[in-house]
């Protein structure tokens, strides 16, 4: 568990293919940018959120989806990985429209 404060969240959806991070801070704005999930996308992705100095991200374990994005982050930033049972809890609803920024 963090516990420093965070001042900058990034909330990822997986897909098959692709993959959409949404970031969040506390200042509220929001930034999103779709990335392929493939290995240079994967590497995109790592370079958009360190350049953007997120705190966490987090995303549900769909699949085995998230272990090269997990490999790939661990070493720069917090990451959580819930199941997506979990993960939904919180917003009470499921839309693949705004998955990435509950």
């Amino acid at each position: 568990m963090l516990s420093v404060p965070i001042n900058k969240a990034c909330g990822l959806d997986l897909h098959k293919r692709f993959l959409i991070a949404t970031i969040l801070s506390r200042s509220d704005e929001m930034a999103q940018k779709r990335f392929e999930r493939n290995d240079q996308g994967i590497l995109d992705l790592k370079s958009w959120i360190i350049e953007k100095q997120c705190d966490v991200v987090a995303c549900e374990s769909t699949s085995d989806f998230w272990v090269p994005i997990y490999d790939t982050l661990i070493n720069h930033v917090t990451v959580i990985v819930g199941n997506a049972r979990d993960m939904k809890a919180y917003s009470h609803k499921k839309t693949d429209n705004k998955l990435s920024q509950n």
